[in-house]
């Protein structure tokens, strides 16, 4: 996936999420790009994508630190870091496209 698609299937799915108060682009080159989401109560959600590598990392920050995660690497493939112990991988299935990450994203956003 190019960057330019990653960042409009982000773009579109953040779009209906009411809590969002801004999206900000830091780093873009051609295969990568990171960013933050700002959202309600100070919390921010870190993202990252790289193509070459076809790596993600989605990380919620809470006073500097994270307190949930989604990634995929290429040394464990996806996984997620629970709310409960952000130092545990545990693997999930293929999210189908960035839309569904969000989504998952926004079920542990309504635990808080």
């Amino acid at each position: 996936m190019e960057i330019s698609q990653f960042l409009g299937q982000l773009k579109t799915a953040i779009a209906a999420l009411d809590y969002v108060e801004q999206l900000a682009i830091e780093e873009i080159e051609e295969k990568l790009v990171k960013g933050t989401i700002y959202l309600q109560k100070n919390y921010l959600l870190v993202f990252r994508y790289n193509s070459i590598r076809y790596s993600f990392s989605f990380s919620l920050l809470f006073n500097q630190q994270r307190i949930w995660g989604i990634d995929r690497d290429n040394r464990i493939g996806w996984h997620t870091h629970s709310l409960h112990n952000t130092d545990e991988h545990t693997p999930i299935e293929t999210p189908e496209n960035v839309a569904k990450i969000i989504e998952i994203f926004d079920g542990i956003w309504r635990e808080l």
